[in-house]
């Protein structure tokens, strides 16, 4: 999956385009979200879709790649 939104589903693809921010997801880190609304950016790392299950990428958070 890539920045281009080539995500796992339609309605993954909805909610991470929609306009209130309902799902996030962090080209950077290969991260899907669940954004938490406390001022930050916080956010729950999802690891599978929850509307067609499939698993997700594995976070690029603590990779050794220089893009990270």
């Amino acid at each position: 999956m890539t920045a281009e939104a080539r995500h796992c589903c339609d309605l993954m693809r909805l909610y991470v385009e929609h306009e209130d921010r309902v799902m996030l997801y962090w080209p950077r880190f290969d991260e899907y979200l669940i954004p938490v609304h406390d001022g930050g950016t916080s956010g729950i790392v999802l690891r599978y879709c929850p509307w067609c299950g499939v698993r997700l990428p594995k976070s690029k958070r603590d990779s050794d790649s220089p893009d990270a």
